[in-house]
Order: C-alpha cells, then structure tokens, then sequence
C-alpha cells in the first residue's frame, strides 16, 4: 500500500470514523483504523462491535493494499501537522507503515496489523438484504430531531431498554422519542420516504445512545441520508459514510400511554421560554443537591417558583402568566426542567397540567410537531 494525500483530507477521514474505537477491549485492532487504499480512493474504518463506521477519502494511489494502524497515534500524527494542505506520502513495508511529511521534514513509522483482523459486524449485507426497510431522509431535519431527544434517554445500563431513542416509524409519521422515566422528548419529523420495504401495521428501532451521540458528531447538514434496517441492525449512509449499529432488543415501553389526551388538562399556562429558563437555572442553585427540587405555584396570572429551605439557601421569584385555570402546585426537578427548556426553540410557549401528582408537558401549539414530558415531584 502507499499512497499521497493532504492533512486536511486524511484528517477529515480519521475525524469521521474516530468514535468507533476502542482503547479498553482486550482485541487489539478495536483501537485501530483500517486503511484501504485502491483506485485512488482510501477507505477508513473502524469499529467497537457495537457501531462500525467506514468513509472514503479521495487520494493518490500509487500501490493498492491495507492494514490497521493506531488509529488515536495516527490522528494525533496528523493533525498536529502545521498546514492543512501539508503533503503526506504513506508507504506500507515489511509490517509497518512509513510516513513521510515533506513540509517538516518528517519521518515517521508505525507498527501495523493485517487487515484480516479487523472485525466483520457484517452491518453492510442490510443494504442488498431484499426483506430490509429503506428511509430516506433529510439530515438537517434527522439532525434537529435526535438532537432535541437523545438528551432524554437513560444513561443507566442495567435499563438498556431506555438507553437510546426510539424510531416509532408508521404509514404517515416518523417519530422520535426518548425517555429516563422522569422525563420525555418527543418529535416528528417532516420530510421522509420509503424506498424499500413496507411499514404496514408500524416498525419501531430502537437506536442506542453512543450510536446517535455519535451520528450527530459526524452528519451534515442539507444532506440526503438513507436509513435501512432488518429489526436488528441499522445502517445509516450519507455522502460516501456509513454508519452500522446493532438496535437495542429489549422493548421500549408504551410512551404514548404517558401522554395525557388534551381533554384531561385542567390549566393551560402561557409562558416565555427563556423568562422561565432563566427563571428556573437561578433557583435551582439554591435547591437541596439530591433532589432540585423547585415548587410551581399557579395562579390565574401568576407563577410563582420557590425553593423549599434547605443548606444552599432559600428564595422566590415570579412570572406574570396566562392561566387557563384554576390555582395549582407542583414540583418539578429543576435540573430537569432547564434541559427540556433549552431545547425548546419557540419562545411562546405552553405549559398543560392536570394536576400536582400528573406530568406536566411543553409545547409550543397544538400544530407543534414536538412535545416535552416532565414528572412531578411529590410535594411535601
């Protein structure tokens, strides 16, 4: 294998496929990045056997062939280099890799692994596999999407089932949610196709958290990005990348049966996002450390946040609002409170509660094609 290129083009390869690696796992080339080079084209992959991640770059090939070097010390070679456009010539011979950067006069080697030993995860068979479902969609919305719900999600493994974000797919409606219990994030995106496969009655994936925390690093946006699965892989290309990843089994439970039906809701409070963000961020610096715990006190046009006496202090503040209905309390966990409403983008917004002991939920209008779930706290 040898081949030519530049740091800005190898750079961006390795920064694509970076977040597959694995230093801790006893299999030596989880930590490395295969190298492909042929028709002067390089492939780069990498994989932790939970998501496999592959692109091409475009390079000079002057020998065809590859092998698997560090991938952390070769990036870390190769972006410490002075110019993006610095040329790098990498040779591979008798079992290492020589390289070669004329601008610093560089020579570097690295010790290598075969090829053969990288894993097979076997994501890339989903893409001629004929019982598969194929989405396409656009990656600015999938972006806006799983950013505002994977924040949701569990980060607790002994719940796998609540560790990631789910993919509620129906004949008209492609919807995202994420949930830990005490709060959840909803949205539907807009603009998607079926290209292969039927949906027929509904197909939901569930989508582990690295997964999505790491196609957000990576997706472009005003991009066509197309998702395929098999219920239990999915692979999600864009733009000469790949992204394989193994769904999560266990059954994600029925969020729907959380949402209450908007007849249920006794007050409908109208409030400025950012009022009660900043609101909220400074009370709950007063709030006891194991429970942020903030009392909510409605009236027809008046909010009114206090923090129960505890060692970090005590203290009030209030908001005019628009109440629909009657006076009412309620508890709210203000760390999560302030993550739901910075990922709010509408100011106006509504806040429908039934009661102190019911979740209360964000959104922006009825229309909204989004919709936040917090738990209450018990009142004491």
């Amino acid at each position: 294998m040898k081949f030519k290129t530049t740091k800005e083009t190898l750079l961006k390869g390795l920064q694509t496929v970076g977040g597959a690696t694995s230093a801790t796992n006893s299999i030596v080339a989880l930590s490395h990045v295969l190298l492909k080079a042929s028709d002067n084209l390089l492939q780069l992959a990498t994989t932790d056997l939970e998501i496999l991640l592959k692109t091409e770059i475009e390079v000079e090939t002057l020998e065809q062939g590859g092998c698997l070097l560090p991938a952390q010390k070769l990036q870390y070679l190769i972006q410490t280099l002075p110019s993006a456009k610095t040329k790098i010539e990498i040779t591979l011979k008798d079992r290492k890799v020589q390289l070669l950067v004329e601008e610093t006069n560089s020579n570097f080697q690295l010790p290598v692994l075969s090829e053969k030993e990288f894993p097979d995860m076997k994501g890339e068979e989903l893409e001629t596999n004929p019982q598969r479902i194929e989405i396409k969609l656009n990656s600015t919305e999938l972006l806006k999407v799983l950013k505002n719900t994977q924040f949701a999600a569990s980060n607790d493994a002994a719940r796998s089932y609540l560790g990631g974000v789910l993919l509620d797919l129906e004949e008209d409606k492609f919807i995202t949610v994420a949930t830990d219990s005490h709060r959840l994030a909803m949205h539907q995106l807009g603009q998607w196709a079926i290209t292969n496969g039927e949906i027929g009655n509904g197909q939901s994936i569930l989508l582990p958290l690295n997964a999505v925390r790491e196609l957000i690093k990576i997706l472009p946006a005003e991009t066509t990005v197309k998702l395929s699965t098999d219920g239990n892989m999915a692979m999600i290309g864009f733009d000469g990348t790949r992204m394989a990843t193994r769904l999560i089994g266990d059954e994600f439970p029925n969020y729907r049966q959380v949402i209450p039906n908007q007849e249920e809701y006794e007050n409908r409070i109208k409030l400025n996002r950012q009022r009660l963000l900043n609101c909220v961020n400074r009370a709950t610096l007063l709030t006891d450390e194991r429970t942020k715990k903030l009392l909510f006190e409605f009236t027809p046009d008046l909010l009114t946040v206090r923090v129960e006496e505890s060692e970090e202090g005590t203290g009030e503040e209030k908001i005019v609002v628009e109440n629909s209905g009657n006076e009412l309390t309620i508890a709210f966990n203000g760390d999560y409170l302030a993550e739901i409403l910075k990922y709010i983008e509408d100011e106006e917004i509504y806040l429908d509660l039934i009661s102190s002991d019911s979740p209360g939920t964000f959104r922006a209008t009825e229309e909204a094609n989004y919709l936040y779930l917090v738990m209450p706290m018990r009142l004491s």
